[in-house]
């Protein structure tokens, strides 16, 4: 089981409902919009970015499983994924625990 990032551009004029329900979606399979620091303080990703592990090693079959998940929330898009292993990053919205 490997950690993939995802990133999904919706075509089109879609609606904010349209990316929460896409956030739902990719959340009820395992995809979150939080990166975890190594000090454990946790950071929003940008806008229709995720992180989150899939039964494969193969960027392309987890992508093709993530596809389907998004056509069922809008049917013009793009998706990026890719292993990840390791990340740095600026400018992020710092969580609070609450």
């Amino acid at each position: 089981m490997s950690k993939f990032f995802v990133r999904v551009e919706l075509n089109g004029p879609p609606q904010s409902d349209v990316y929460e329900d896409l956030h739902s979606a990719l959340s009820r399979n395992g995809f979150e919009r939080i990166v975890h620091g190594r000090s454990g303080r946790r950071w929003m990703l940008p806008n229709a970015s995720y992180i989150g592990r899939y039964a494969t090693d193969d960027a392309e079959v987890a992508r093709d499983a993530i596809t389907r998940i998004v056509d069922l929330v809008w049917d013009d898009c793009e998706i990026f994924v890719c292993n990840y292993d390791n990340a740095a990053w600026i400018g992020l919205t710092p969580l609070t625990d609450s």
